[in-house]
């Protein structure tokens, strides 16, 4: 008989073992990663320590952000996020919206120095070249792709502030009190494993009695019902801090990356609103019809939610004994494939699909310790 075996786990590895035992046993057994990795991890981290930063009252929050948008740290090892070719970006990433007159002239200069000759302007230019990304039998060049890796990080460059501030203008008004922010966390089961976690923050609201647990996100869109009634990782926190605080209410603040924009029209002359179908302005003026032409107006209207439950002992309880058994199977490595996700993990081809199949981890690199 094997000997017992106790494990450390947390909520992000229990859920890729539900995902995929093989999956996880790459990741946090081999300690094997993708070599690439998408941008929205990097962006989130970023937005995420200018808000924790925010909340501590240090006034250099955005200059958290802007630092850790051109070079991240972990573990002393430093990594450059602008120009880094390891990371991919979204093409919902770009927002020519947002860009500023400083950018567009920095585009042109992009596009010269990599040599796209091209009669489009910089913004067409990137659409042009998204075409081609997107088309998976026609091939991009290096240099079209540097393009469009920089474009995509100068847009969330924009992007970032934006929410950031929302964060501030929308939610902050509504916390009455923080108690702590970035708190680590384990909690440890009767069978002996542990379970870690670390929240965002615990912050008195407006409109509720007790403290609330708060796990900040930035997703393209917000969150749905779902997705707070059916958390596991909001029951685990409760579980692990509720006591610390005498709460059991747990909720996401979600920072939305696809940025709504109203477009109005201003009066060129009188600066009245358009309000009517009339195709000059329909405002008196000192008795007379003004008559001025309309300007497109373009208003930026971030989305911050707001969402908040309880989680009681029972579904908390529940959760736990979930947990222990997955712990279970983790300790005794009982692993195997979940191929229905080998080309649909998180809509895309799995990152250890060679590594699982063919027994080829060149695409992987050795995580940290």
């Amino acid at each position: 008989m094997s000997e017992f075996k106790r494990v450390r786990t947390s909520y992000s590895q229990i859920s890729t073992f539900k995902e995929c035992p093989q999956h996880w046993s790459w990741r946090y057994e081999h300690k094997y990663q993708p070599t690439e990795e998408g941008s929205s991890l990097k962006f989130g981290g970023a937005v995420d320590s200018s808000v924790m930063a925010m909340l501590e009252k240090k006034d250099n929050y955005m200059e958290i952000f802007h630092n850790e948008w051109m070079e991240t740290e972990y573990k002393g090892v430093k990594e450059k996020v602008f120009d880094n070719p390891n990371i991919n970006y979204s093409h919902y990433d770009f927002d020519s919206d947002l860009l500023l007159d400083e950018d567009l002239v920095t585009m042109e200069e992009w596009a010269k120095e990599l040599k796209l000759n091209s009669k489009n302007d910089p913004i067409e230019l990137f659409k042009e070249i998204s075409k081609i990304k997107k088309n998976k039998y026609v091939s991009i060049s290096k240099n079209q792709l540097t393009y469009f890796n920089r474009c995509s990080w100068l847009s969330l460059k924009r992007k970032g502030p934006i929410m950031i501030e929302s964060f501030k203008k929308y939610f902050l008004p509504k916390v009455k009190k923080i108690y702590t922010t970035q708190k680590f966390g384990n909690i440890k089961s009767f069978t002996g494993h542990s379970f870690m976690g670390a929240l965002d923050f615990v912050a008195d609201i407006e409109g509720y009695d007790k403290p609330v647990i708060i796990d900040l996100k930035t997703a393209a869109k917000p969150y749905t019902d779902e997705a707070l009634k059916f958390s596991e990782q909001l029951p685990l926190y409760a579980q692990m801090f509720g006591d610390d605080y005498d709460t059991d209410l747990v909720g996401y603040v979600v920072l939305c990356k696809n940025i709504n924009k109203i477009k109005t029209s201003v009066c060129s002359k009188c600066n009245a609103d358009k309000s009517s179908r009339h195709k000059t302005c329909f405002e008196q003026v000192d008795g007379e019809r003004c008559n001025g032409e309309w300007n497109e107006k373009l208003v930026i209207d971030p989305q911050v939610q707001v969402i908040i439950t309880d989680k009681k002992e029972e579904e908390r309880y529940r959760l736990m004994r979930e947990y222990v058994n997955v712990a279970e199977k983790m300790s005794q490595s009982l692993i195997h494939r979940n191929t229905s996700k080998c080309l649909n993990w998180f809509g895309g081809k799995c990152p250890f699909y060679s590594a699982c199949h063919e027994n080829d981890t060149s695409n992987l690199k050795k995580r940290f310790k």
